[in-house]
């Protein structure tokens, strides 16, 4: 991103989304997400893929419980 090699760059944000698919991926876009967007590269098909989308099946969570009485819970950065 120094360089302004956008074409280069959106080459390899297509590349990502389309053959490496997986939230594992995000950690390659987490710490330089900011300069994607201030250089004005289009963005929407990285967020709209799995790598920053990731569902998860959780027992006790609101939207997938059986349970539909609300409840409120810390979050201790685990989902597990």
């Amino acid at each position: 991103m120094r360089n302004n090699q956008i074409s280069a760059v959106t080459t390899i944000i297509n590349y990502v989304v389309r053959y490496q698919n997986n939230f594992v991926s995000s950690f390659l876009f987490l710490k330089n997400f900011q300069s994607l967007m201030e250089k004005g590269l289009e963005l929407s098909p990285l967020l709209n893929s799995e790598i920053f989308r990731f569902q998860f099946d959780y027992d006790e969570w609101p939207s997938v419980h059986v349970d539909k009485n609300e409840y409120r819970k810390p979050y201790n950065e685990s989902i597990f």
